[in-house]
């Protein structure tokens, strides 16, 4: 589907989402190491006229849309990745539709943070990955993580380990590791005398199983 793109019509339309990008991050902001300013952060509706600009291209949606973005300003434009909105919404249903709404609803939750922490969007992706898959993590590597999220309750509210469904197997997983195996209980041995009553009535039941085949082979 990207390939019936024509090149000019690429350039054109990606020009001008990345000119929307620029025009509204016209101010600057300190930068991480406090040398050199950089663009501050485009505003959400900047990012969506962007964003709807490149979907214009044939076989690009929102998510593939937030990619180019992203490659453009990785600083301030995260991409629009699973893990990472799952993160902001752990209730949320895991199959995402990957429409503009979503990805919205996703640059207001993670704008906040972008600025409080000072960092960029593609390390808040990275991440947002790592805790995605938190139970490919080795024991020790994996508790030393939810340890750490202990030890600073308020990264409970930005949904590293809120309520959903990706956080519930996530503490399964830390559970059959950590908790002692329970005893499995072992089935009790047949009392004396109830040996020989079992096995008789298995032989009347045989019997009576047996029974109407007898009466058919009468019939012949």
């Amino acid at each position: 589907m990207v390939r019936k793109n024509d090149a000019s019509a690429v350039q054109a339309q990606t020009s001008l989402a990345f000119a929307k990008l620029l025009s509204s991050s016209s101010s600057t902001s300190k930068s991480t190491s406090g040398s050199s300013p950089r663009p501050s952060r485009p505003s959400t509706a900047a990012i969506t006229d962007a964003l709807d600009a490149v979907c214009k291209l044939t076989g690009i949606g929102p998510a593939t849309g937030t990619l180019i973005l992203n490659v453009f300003d990785p600083v301030h434009v995260p991409f629009f990745q699973d893990e990472m909105y799952l993160w902001f919404f752990p209730s949320a249903d895991k199959k995402l539709k990957y429409s503009l709404k979503e990805y919205t609803a996703l640059l207001e939750a993670a704008g906040p943070v972008l600025e409080r922490l000072n960092v960029t969007a593609r390390e808040l992706e990275q991440v947002a990955y790592v805790l995605g898959h938190v139970d490919l993590l080795e024991g020790v590597e994996r508790k030393g993580l939810l340890d750490a999220f202990d030890e600073h309750p308020g990264l409970d509210e930005a949904g590293v380990r809120g309520e959903g469904e990706g956080e519930g197997e996530d503490d399964d997983d830390d559970a059959k590791d950590n908790t002692p195996q329970q005893p499995q209980p072992q089935p009790t041995p047949a009392q004396k005398g109830r040996k020989r009553t079992a096995l008789a009535k298995d032989e009347d039941n045989k019997e009576e199983t047996q029974a109407p085949k007898r009466r058919s082979q009468r019939k012949r």
